[in-house]
């Protein structure tokens, strides 16, 4: 299994990689998303978890509303389309890519994925309700945690306090 992880934090990416490196046949790749060299080829898992805003760690993080202009978000969903277009340009037939933030704002979320989406060929969305449900399942969700509760419109949109203890997130769920 080929898996190209894309985060904001890099230690995140280099500490996820130790993780897997002895999972047999998990091969994890750590590079520019938007630069990954042509002889890495296809992937069957892309994680990424793009650089944003943080708007949906407001409450841990209170000083990035002394510092956020409106010009950041554009600044920041133009270099998430890159990353996105590019690892879909990588996602091997049948493979799967979550596209992540821990932004609240549409220009950094729904926006990038529709407005990728509709630039790729081969491509869909697909819904993170079996996902979810499966995790419930499982018991990797916090008890009494209403999975519906954590989606809109098939993507995972936490909000701080709704449902969820913890930060706010979003993440689309896309294949090939």
């Amino acid at each position: 299994m080929e898996l190209l992880a894309s985060d904001a934090n890099p230690k995140r990416v280099k500490a996820l990689g130790e993780r897997l490196r002895d999972v047999a046949g998990v091969r994890v790749v750590e590079a520019d998303a938007v630069k990954l060299p042509e002889d890495e080829g296809e992937f069957d898992l892309i994680l990424c978890d793009v650089p944003c805003s943080g708007t949906g760690t407001l409450g841990r993080n209170p000083e990035i509303k002394q510092r956020l202009q409106p010009a950041e978000l554009s600044r920041q969903a133009k270099r998430q389309r890159e990353i996105l277009a590019a690892a879909l340009r990588r996602l091997a037939q049948g493979g799967r890519l979550v596209y992540s933030t821990c932004s609240l704002e549409p220009e950094e979320n729904e926006r990038v994925v529709e407005e990728v989406l509709a630039a790729s060929r081969g491509v869909s969305e697909l819904s993170f309700e079996p996902v979810l449900e499966r995790l419930s399942t499982r018991g990797v969700l916090a008890e009494g945690v209403e999975v519906k509760t954590l989606l809109r419109g098939g993507r995972l949109r936490t909000l701080p306090g709704v449902g969820f203890q913890g930060d706010g997130f979003f993440a689309a769920l896309l294949t090939r």
